[in-house]
């Protein structure tokens, strides 16, 4: 299917929504890389490819851009998601219909093989006026697990902290 660096797109509409699914096979990397893309897909349409419930008021739109990639050492993925007006439902959540959520991640995901190590750094969460940065990190995975975590923000105004949890969390 590959030979000598070549690189394949296929792009496609989905309602309201764009995608896109992109395989690049660099010469010096016995690995493709992948990236996968999303422009405003609903929020229903997302909840049924996570097999979630859709609850009756599902509203609001998810865009998402994630690069793929891997070697001999280590899986990596990187990206950002943007939830925009986006409404769904999860028992283990919340009781309630989480609604009007406006929230962004930034993530970059490392798996090194031979650590049996994840590491999750840079993350960046957004939720409404506030945001919180910090790392993960997950070492002896397959045997017994250790998760190291630093999460923060700087400067917080206290009237910020209502406007970034979203309707139906509290």
């Amino acid at each position: 299917l590959f030979k000598d660096d070549q690189k394949f797109r296929l792009e496609f509409n989905m309602r309201d929504a764009k995608a896109s699914f992109e395989v690049n096979y660099e010469d010096d990397s016995p690995f493709p890389a992948l990236e996968l893309g999303v422009t405003r897909l609903r929020a229903p349409e997302f909840l049924a490819l996570l097999n979630m419930p859709v609850p009756a008021k599902s509203d609001g739109t998810v865009s998402a851009k994630l690069n793929l990639s891997m070697d001999e050492r280590a899986f990596q993925l990187s990206g950002n998601m943007v939830f925009d007006h986006f409404a769904f439902f999860h028992e283990k959540i919340s009781p309630n219909v989480i609604q009007d959520m406006n929230a962004s991640m930034d993530l970059q995901v490392v798996y090194n093989f031979e650590n049996d190590k994840i590491t999750i750094s840079p993350l960046s969460l957004t939720s409404g006026p506030v945001t919180v940065s910090g790392f993960f990190n997950v070492t002896n995975v397959r045997s017994d697990p250790v998760i190291e975590f630093e999460l923060g923000a700087k400067d917080i105004p206290c009237e910020d902290i209502p406007a970034a949890i979203p309707n139906g969390f509290l």
